[in-house]
């Protein structure tokens, strides 16, 4: 019998399609966080622990971090992410920075700014030597880069309260909606309940027509004004 390799559900990670709860929260906090805007990498980097290089993580702490710029200085916040599917490249760019654009809670804007030297380096080294002399020569001015920024919350928008129906006006003693039947028989809860529904009709038609005529009075009022 051939032998089967295990493999333990743990092992594969599937990353959901949509945005999740934990993932909008956990993105949109590092934006908030930071007072200027920020590229996907520099997201990326905020989720991974990393702002300027590599930061090691103290032995026996979870592998991923939560990253704060309140200073120059890196602190790392020892609390794992809630969400570690945004780890992924192609979820964070593809599914979690558009869904968060897409209902306002961050834009994404267009900002001239100038290359440091090491990452003028980093694309040089990406481009062949025949065209790196031209490369070179853009990449001494300033760069369009695109960055994601916050947007201000939206103001929640006021409940509208449903105007009562005729139904709600007519007293419950009148309408005889909720007395309890439980005392008579069937027969008789089912005659009173036939009864008292024409007897409902009968006041809502009542109610209607008296509305129609008042308002029909205060139109020929305003008028004759």
């Amino acid at each position: 019998m051939a032998n089967v390799a295990m493999f333990s559900p743990s092992v594969f990670h599937v990353r959901p399609r949509q945005l999740t709860s934990a993932a909008r929260k956990e993105v949109l906090q590092i934006i908030r966080s930071s007072p200027q805007p920020l590229t996907t990498k520099e997201i990326r980097s905020l989720i991974r622990g990393r702002i300027g290089g590599l930061v090691v993580p103290p032995k026996g702490a979870p592998n991923l971090f939560h990253a704060s710029t309140t200073s120059s200085r890196t602190k790392i916040d020892p609390r794992p992410l809630t969400a570690p599917e945004i780890r992924s490249r192609s979820y964070l760019k593809k599914i979690v920075l558009p869904a968060l654009a897409r209902n306002k809670d961050i834009e994404k804007v267009g900002i001239k700014k100038w290359l440091s030297k090491a990452e003028v380096e980093r694309r040089l080294k990406q481009v062949p030597d025949a065209v790196r002399s031209q490369v070179a020569a853009k990449l001494a001015g300033p760069q369009y880069m695109w960055y994601w920024r916050s947007l201000p919350p939206r103001p929640s928008q006021p409940k509208k309260t449903p105007a009562p129906s005729d139904i709600d006006l007519i007293p419950k003693a009148a309408s005889g909606i909720g007395l309890d039947l439980s005392h008579l028989s069937k027969r008789r809860q089912e005659d009173w309940k036939r009864r008292m529904d024409r007897n409902l009709q009968v006041m809502l038609a009542r109610m209607r027509a008296k509305r129609a005529q008042s308002e029909q009075a205060l139109g020929s009022a305003i008028v004759s004004v």
